[in-house]
């Protein structure tokens, strides 16, 4: 039965991300008790990893809202677009001199962010502590006596003082790890709340064996970034004919391609669709994380549920999410020996040793990480607010 309350997920959400797969998650998390309610403050499409097609869900954005509500908005947009000869849509021409003349977009930005706020029961902003109008939302949350919720994404590295100030104690802080809300302990304490990442292709990760090939193969999932130590995992491992499988996209992709290149043992599959993530864990048996930061990641998450074993530096929830398993294979980006030295020690496995392993991983993960517990965390919060 679903209740009345009217929850409004709102954030700088675009069409895939780490944060979108965030706010897919709280969507699937709510939908089912509430009607869900969903407000982009960035450009959006309907094709945002993000969205649900459920009756219980609506979206927009605040650019599309506003060209939606305002009549000569929507006819100046369409005469740029028509003089332009261009054939992007109207909407992308909304922010013209005639209209940039005639209105106050900031002003009418935050109009229609208070208008989706006045009109719910719980807000819930997922973004980070930089991210643009968290202020105002804030403010005009308390102003207006809403529930709260900050759902956290990406590294907290600071919380500024006017952020301090803001945050009231009925509000509830989201974080992923201990380590991630590290520079939040001085500020807040009781409204502070661990809740972790699931995947949302739980059902075809739980379904890969457990079991492996004759040679152990190794895998990164990820953006190829400098904070990703991506450069560094190249150069520790360029040395080893060990199998290897590299997905993503980013800055660095001409080195990765460079690098596979020189030994056919090494693979790069480019950038993966979400159903195509299944595929590549069915064909890797160890998930190489060698990150200089993180929040979580998420690639762990799905690691976990899959059923694999993570080589990782200590970094975001990583280490909270191995508590309990023999599943301590950690290395320092900074001291290349350290992850020769770890790779050597999974060589060196068994193979009753290496599939222990898994399924301790895996059982990890639907005891604290599965789809419904994650669920259930979100549910419990909003009860606890409403309440």
């Amino acid at each position: 039965m679903i209740n009345q309350v009217k929850i409004l997920i709102i954030g700088p959400i675009a069409d895939f991300g780490g944060r979108e797969v965030e706010a897919k998650i709280l969507a699937n998390s709510f939908v089912k008790f509430y009607m869900v309610n969903f407000l982009s403050t960035i450009h959006m499409t309907e094709k945002s990893y993000a969205l649900l097609n459920h009756k219980n869900f609506t979206w927009s954005n605040v650019s599309r809202k506003i060209y939606q509500e305002h009549l000569l908005i929507r006819l100046s947009s369409k005469l740029t677009k028509f003089l332009n000869g261009r054939v992007d849509a109207p909407i992308t021409f909304m922010g013209n001199k005639v209209t940039h003349q005639l209105y106050d977009f900031n002003k009418l930005y935050l109009q229609t962010i208070q208008s989706a706020i006045s009109e719910n029961d719980v807000i819930v902003f997922c973004g980070d502590f930089q991210s643009k109008w968290l202020k105002e939302i804030v403010d005009y949350s308390f102003t207006h006596k809403k529930k709260f919720l900050f759902r956290t994404t990406g590294t907290i590295y600071a919380i500024t003082d006017e952020l301090k100030s803001i945050f009231k104690n009925d509000y509830r802080i989201l974080i992923h790890s201990k380590l991630n809300g590290l520079a939040t302990d001085k500020i807040w304490t009781n409204n502070k709340t661990i809740i972790d990442q699931t995947t949302l292709n739980e059902g075809q990760l739980l379904k890969i064996p457990l079991d492996y090939g004759k040679n152990i193969t190794y895998g990164y999932l990820g953006r190829f970034g400098k904070e990703k130590g991506i450069l560094e995992l190249l150069q520790i491992t360029d040395s080893l004919r060990i199998p290897i499988i590299f997905a993503g996209d980013g800055p660095f992709k001409s080195e990765v391609i460079e690098f596979c290149s020189k030994r056919t043992e090494r693979a790069f599959i480019g950038k993966l669709k979400s159903e195509e993530i299944t595929t590549f864990f069915s064909k890797i048996d160890v998930l190489i994380i060698p990150s200089l930061e993180e929040a979580g990641p998420l690639v762990g998450i799905e690691a976990m549920a899959a059923g694999k074993i993570i080589i990782s530096t200590k970094v975001g929830a990583t280490q909270e999410r191995l508590e309990d398993t023999d599943n301590q294979f950690w290395f320092d980006i900074n001291d290349p020996q350290s992850l020769l030295d770890t790779i050597k020690f999974v060589e060196s496995l068994s193979q009753d040793e290496l599939v222990r392993v898994k399924r301790q991983v895996r059982e990890r993960y639907l005891a604290k990480y599965s789809n419904t517990e994650v669920a259930s965390q979100y549910i419990s919060i909003v009860k606890e607010l409403l309440n």
